[in-house]
């Protein structure tokens, strides 16, 4: 029987600067498994730096894409293939040497259609905000799993072809989310598996300060408004969508608890009585701190992560409620 063989498809937009590392990983690969990889196809979206001459030289197939449109680049990218299996890899994964045959053979033994790894904290990182957000998103309790999964992020997906065409690829009209929207309808056709704790991938393009954090977070909200339309009756899709905009109602229902409390001790109109300002300065450090709190917590962190945890937190909520309200442009690496 004929080996199997995989196309690697990376839409790419000015990524220079980690292009070639993940090209060269790619070649790393190992392919004990069986699976042979048959080409990387690079889908250029308009790049004004090195990124087309660097996938050429590296031996890819390069498509150009109009920029702006990610799923439409994976979809042309994945139309230029002729492997068994697609890999979708972003331009900023960096995978390990057993990635590809781990996957694969999950994709065997549990019969699935589809697998992806967990992500991983950039070893070389300085930024407490990217250290942070990755103990949150990104850490598990448990060392070494397969999960059954609805849904994988994109970053890094092993999906086969005939199961990416039988659902018609990405939906071309989300600018955001559409990793969400393939997966579930995925998903709903097959078996979709997530290996956590021993083929985890880096991701280069995490962010690294606050401002960069919430612009990126809040130009990831735009696609839930279209994905709820889709999917109102999904209580989980609700819960996505509803649950930064409690939090930030929460908070700002705290912050005029305890404006008011300021305000009536330094003034002393309308006087408040002595034995109701400890619980009204409870109640309003309760509304400011709690939710998030204990939303951080049931991810366990370690404990030098609480207060970060919560600070980044709040800013993804708050971030979320306003991408909803207003759009905003993507964030370039």
């Amino acid at each position: 029987m004929q080996s199997p063989t995989v196309s690697f498809v990376i839409p790419a937009l000015n990524e220079q600067r980690c292009l070639a590392r993940v090209l060269e990983r790619i070649k790393e690969l190992s392919t004990r498994s069986g699976v042979a990889i048959r080409e990387v196809v690079v889908v250029d979206s308009g790049s004004t730096d090195n990124t087309r001459d660097i996938a050429l030289a590296h031996g890819c197939k390069v498509v150009s894409a109009s920029p702006g449109n990610v799923s439409a680049s994976r979809n042309l990218g994945a139309s230029h293939c002729e492997g068994d299996l697609l890999a979708f890899i972003d331009a900023d994964a960096l995978l390990p040497e057993s990635w590809l045959d781990e996957c694969y053979s999950a994709l065997v033994e549990k019969q699935g259609l589809a697998a992806g790894s967990a992500i991983t904290i950039n070893p070389d990182t300085r930024s407490w905000v990217e250290k942070t957000w990755c103990e949150l998103a990104y850490r598990s309790p448990e060392r070494r799993s397969i999960s059954h999964v609805d849904w994988l992020a994109t970053i890094n997906i092993l999906v086969y072809r005939e199961a990416f065409a039988a659902v018609s690829g990405f939906r071309e009209d989300l600018i955001t989310c559409e990793d969400v929207d393939f997966g579930q309808r995925l998903s709903a056709t097959g078996q979709l598996y997530r290996l956590q704790g021993y083929v985890d991938v880096i991701h280069l393009g995490e962010s690294q300060v606050l401002s960069e954090f919430f612009r990126r977070e809040a130009w990831r909200a735009r696609g839930e408004v279209a994905l709820l339309k889709q999917r109102w009756r999904n209580p989980r899709d609700l819960l996505s969508f509803f649950l930064p905009m409690l939090v930030v109602m929460t908070q700002v229902a705290g912050i005029a608890v305890l404006l008011s409390l300021l305000l009536s001790l330094s003034t002393g109109l309308p006087a408040l009585p002595e034995h109701l300002q400890l619980p009204k300065l409870l109640l309003g450090l309760g509304l400011c701190l709690l939710p998030v709190l204990l939303l951080v917590l049931m991810r366990r962190p370690a404990p030098s992560y609480f207060l970060k945890g919560w600070l980044l937190l709040s800013i993804y909520f708050w971030a979320r409620t306003t991408g909803i309200l207003r759009n905003f442009s993507r964030v370039e690496r």
